[in-house]
């Protein structure tokens, strides 16, 4: 597999389409629903949407730039750019039956017209009239639906010889003939993932196959492919690329080349804009599914020589050293064109930068984890292994030692998220001032290191970090030299220019990758498109006639006026006077045949040695500690709680069997007798605590346990001792266990409702079998327990008649809300639930749910009550008020009216009494949630006062007449004040907690009144 080598871009948000505009700009859209503009290696974000983005593109209308964005769910939006540089949406296009409520996953503009490949078909519209003003309905080509009902999902489309729009959809190849007005299918009957053209050939991919035929063919040419492949473009005339949802694939000429250490790309979904060609900059532009990645067309897709390929390289005063793509290294000695081989590192790791110091190799990989080995020079050492020393947690970039012994050296990582160094101890630490810094190279003169960062500038390395302030603004820093360390005179490459003191010089095309200095006077620019040397002149320089445009350079090397180029076909030596010639440096590898068989004589005799003198006695020190580890094996779980002295004696023990595997003990019979009586110690601290935990529980089973382990602690025996620690603590676990469970069970049925004959029976089953877990066997209750719990979730012959007292009490319950019909609207969730429980057969687990709800609903039923007998007797002292009045209007016998005037009183008065002894009764039969809902929402704490009495009035009928409620009240002034304060102050300003209340209390009859009364 070959690495990516670098992303340009990573972001936050998960990616999801990539398309260019007229302007050359890169849009990308995300998961998330927004945008990214990526322009001149700047972006900018816009938030345009909520859901995930299919495509996103600009256009240029009139003296304005809109903004087309089609979006999952919300149709294709068009978006305008004001004076404020905001975006703001002008316009969604709808289709019929649908409105905007479809998916766009594609669209193309060609002349006046605009083409929309969406879940519902391939649909057009005219771009002739005002863009702002035209009538949001994209006219439909053909139908959303086949003849067999299934929606038509068309998944990209492109357009063909001018006329013809095609489109990959899951029926087939569709393609529509703009002139004619008519669409036919080129593949029937195949599920085309994508259609894509190039020059006079159509290319369509189909499952494992790529189908291609040029205008004039008739037949379609097929090939087969990777499995579950997504999207298929021809880049070049010899290049090509195919993408599936985990799979990279570039094709030069016949040859394939995987790339696969992009983390996934977005295809998961029925969008396919996840790649596009910049034919002008030779680019091909990828996302995966948090980054954006940037591949010349130059990409090194293909190698005469594989096993030569250098892919990077290090130099120190004396030596230089190469590793190949086969992971080969390869040292030379300076002044020489003849490289020994050292050896070769871990075939299966992907590396990507070297360090030599002293006699180690430091190296880092593409999973950016960081390896140390020793290497030994012109001379075989196969034993050598890598040894792990740190994972980074971001991408390195670059990498910097600065010494050649172990005594007193500098090693540096530069990641894109920050600065690492190696101490002496040879551990990996962070270098905190430089935190968030993206670094991208290092350069050392004298005896100053210098690293650069990417919009940072370059800072000078040392205990504190020193910034050089002139650089601070220079951004995307790709590389560095320096030229005068007095003045601090830099030379520095950007993606866009190389920079000497106010000088610029473009170098956005060239595509150079570092700078190496050769002299005071001249520097070399390396590009995988060759060397280009610069000549400085005063306060600029100029460049001239490059050299290996024809070959790809991966990194150099300078030696005194030699340049070592690190190539696709090995190391050449060039000369800086002359660039043209060269010295190819030979890598001369190890004649492995002769050395394996010079090695399988020493081994032989080796292996003869040892087996006579150490083996087989370390086979039986083995043999016991192996013994010993499985009588330890379990501890964890049995010690994880225990005292200090206990742990101590198990780590120590732990920690001694551990050594054998690396030193065997000179004096293994001690060793072995050392171990056994410390694991003999560790055990019986181990009963002791056990014996006070059954000591504690003091039940007559955990007596008789105690009894045994007694016994067996007398007998010495580590084999017998680990059965008994093992039995008594699955016992203690099971006990506490069965108690917790015992103790959950008593809870659930008391927050239920309380049915006679039914959840009595059980409760009554539960409380006294928790008393007898100190008279009966663990194992017998806990058979009884899951006996009772099963027969009472399951509806089975063993309960049927406990169900009918449930059944019973669910009708009870709905009869008593029946009664009240005038509170039907406020009742509606309870009768719901009472009919769904009523029609339920088997209950199951629901039936803790169910005594729960149905316990909240009796409760509502006591309130209601309340609140319908108040109802009552107010109806009735607003009646004996109205036969007053009517008494009054027609009968003009004053003695009479007077006498009926004072009867009605004291039936009003007797009513007005039994009124407010409802209301005291009211708030006693609240629930807790309710009173907390009055005292802390409403603020109403004194239940005698005013605001409770006519609160309690206002929800038994919210109608009531406020004429009459001082009379009830038996108050004699006019209340219209505090009604109103009450209503609007205490009740509709807090209707968001009545609200909240009423959406985790959906049962509660005074949430749902308090609500109708806000409306």
């Amino acid at each position: 597999m070959l690495p990516l080598n670098q992303a340009e871009f990573f972001f936050d948000d998960q990616l999801s389409s990539i398309s260019t505009d007229f302007t050359h700009s890169i849009w990308i859209g995300s998961e998330n629903g927004k945008v990214f503009k990526f322009s001149n290696y700047e972006v900018k974000k816009f938030n345009l949407a909520d859901d995930r983005i299919y495509k996103v593109s600009s256009i240029s209308y009139k003296s304005d730039t809109l903004l087309l964005v089609a979006s999952r769910n919300n149709g294709l939006e068009v978006w305008k750019n004001t004076k404020s540089k905001n975006l703001i949406k002008i316009k969604t296009y709808t289709i019929h039956n649908k409105g905007y409520q479809y998916s766009p996953y594609d669209y193309i503009m060609d002349k006046d017209s605009l083409f929309v490949a969406t879940s519902f078909g391939l649909y057009k519209t005219s771009l002739k009239s005002d863009f702002i003003d035209m009538k949001p309905v994209i006219t439909l080509t053909y139908g959303t639906q086949n003849k067999n009902n299934h929606l038509l999902i068309i998944h990209n489309i492109c357009i063909y010889r001018d006329s013809l729009i095609l489109g990959s959809t899951s029926q087939g190849l569709v393609s529509y003939n703009r002139n004619k007005n008519s669409y036919t299918y080129l593949i029937k009957n195949k599920t085309i993932e994508y259609v894509s053209v190039f020059r006079d050939t159509l290319y369509a991919l189909s499952g494992n196959y790529l189908y291609s035929k040029s205008y004039d063919q008739k037949n379609w040419k097929k090939k087969q492919v990777k499995e579950n492949s997504k999207v298929f473009i021809k880049n070049t005339d010899t290049l090509s690329t195919l993408l599936s949802s985990h799979h990279f694939t570039l094709t030069y000429r016949s040859e394939k080349f995987s790339i696969q250490n992009l983390d996934g790309f977005p295809l998961s979904y029925e969008g396919r804009n996840i790649c596009i060609t910049d034919s002008l900059q030779k680019l091909i532009y990828v996302i995966s599914k948090n980054a954006l990645w940037k591949i010349p067309f130059n990409y090194n897709l293909k190698y005469k020589n594989e096993n030569k390929r250098i892919i990077t390289s290090f130099q120190n005063s004396s030596f230089s050293y190469f590793l190949t793509s086969q992971n080969d290294l390869y040292c030379l000695k300076n002044n020489s064109l003849k490289a020994y081989w050292v050896c070769t590192l871990d075939q299966n790791q992907s590396i990507a930068g070297i360090d030599v110091i002293g006699n180690y190799l430091y190296y880092y990989t593409d999973k950016n984890e960081v390896y140390r080995i020793k290497i030994k020079l012109k001379s075989f050492y196969p034993l050598a292994k890598s040894e792990f020393i740190f994972k980074c947690p971001s991408r390195i970039i670059s990498t910097f030692s600065s010494s050649e012994n172990l005594t007193d050296f500098t090693y540096l990582i530069g990641t894109q998220s920050g600065l690492y160094y190696l101490n002496k101890d040879f551990q990996i630490k962070k270098q905190y001032s430089a935190e968030s810094l993206y670094i991208t190279a290092f350069y050392k003169l004298n005896k100053n290191v210098y690293f650069s960062t990417l919009n940072n500038g370059i800072y000078l390395y040392s205990d504190t970090l020193k910034k050089i302030s002139h650089t601070r603004d220079y951004p995307s820093i790709k590389d560095f030299i320096l030229k005068n360390i007095n003045n601090k005179e830099f030379i520095i490459l950007t993606n866009k220019h190389i920079i000497y003191k106010k000088f610029k010089f473009p170098v956005y095309s060239l595509n150079i990758n570092k700078l190496k200095p050769v002299n005071d006077s001249m520097f070399l620019a390396i590009s995988n498109k060759g060397i280009y040397p610069f000549y400085i002149h005063q306060d600029s320089f100029q460049i001239k006639s490059p050299g290996f445009q024809n070959l790809s350079i991966y990194n150099s090397l300078v030696q005194s006026n030699d340049i070592l180029l690190c190539t696709e076909s090995g190391v050449l030596k060039i000369n800086s006077d002359n660039l043209k010639k060269y010295e190819e440096i030979h890598l001369n590898k190890i004649n492995y045949w002769s050395l394996f068989i010079t090695f399988c004589f020493f081994f032989c005799f080796i292996f003869y040695t040892i087996y006579k003198t150490v083996y087989l006695k370390n086979i039986k020190l083995e043999c016991r500690v192996q013994k010993l580890k499985d009588l330890i094996i379990d501890l964890p779980d049995l010690i994880k709680n225990s005292d200090l002295e206990i742990l101590d004696i198990y780590w120590n023990i732990q920690q001694n069997l551990s050594i054998t595997d690396k030193k065997k003990p000179k004096n293994q019979k001690n060793f072995y007798t050392k171990q056994i009586n410390s694991i003999y110690s560790l055990f019986i601290l181990i009963l002791l605590k056990q014996k006070k935990q059954l000591k504690e529980i003091n039940s007559f089973e955990s007596l008789k346990m105690i009894s045994k382990s007694e016994e067996i602690q007398n007998t010495g025996d580590c084999y017998k001792l680990k059965i008994c620690i093992d039995t008594n603590y699955l016992w203690i676990n099971d006990f506490y266990k069965l108690k917790n469970e015992i103790t959950e069970i008593i809870r659930l049925i008391n927050s239920g409702i309380i049915i006679e004959g039914y959840t009595d029976v059980l409760l009554n089953h539960m409380e006294n079998m928790y008393k007898s877990m100190y008279d009966e066997k663990i194992a017998v209750l806990r058979f009884k327990k899951d006996h009772l719990i099963s027969d009472f979730v399951k509806d089975n012959n063993t309960n049927i008649y406990s169900h009918i007292h449930l059944k019973k009490e669910i009708m009870l319950i709905r009869e008593t809300l029946e009664k009240y019909t005038l509170y039907n609207s406020y009742t509606d969730s309870m009768r719901v639930s009472l009919a769904k429980y009523s029609q339920l057969s088997d209950y199951g687990h629901e039936i803790w749910k169910i005594l729960k709800d149905l316990k909240e609903i009796k409760v509502q039923t006591q309130i209601l009550l309340i609140l319908n007998t108040v109802f009552n007797l107010c109806l009735k002292y607003k009646s004996n008020i109205d036969i007053l009045m009517k008494e009054n209007t027609l009968n003009s016998n004053t003695s009479i009216v007077n006498t009926l005037y004072s009867e009605t009183q004291n039936k009003n008065f007797i009513l007005s009494r039994e009124i407010d002894e409802l209301l005291s009764t009211f708030f006693k039969s609240l629930p807790k949630d309710e009173f907390n809902l009055i005292t802390e929402v409403l603020k109403i704490n004194n239940f005698k006062s005013q605001n409770a009495k006519i609160l309690v009035l206002l929800l038994s009928d919210k109608h009531i007449k406020r004429t009459i409620i001082p009379g009830i009240l038996n108050v004699y002034s006019n209340l219209n004040p505090i009604i109103s304060r009450l209503l609007n102050n205490r009740i509709k300003n807090n209707i968001n907690a009545i609200e909240e209340f009423e959406l985790s209390h959906p049962n509660s009859l005074i949430a749902k009144i308090l609500k109708s009364l806000c409306k």
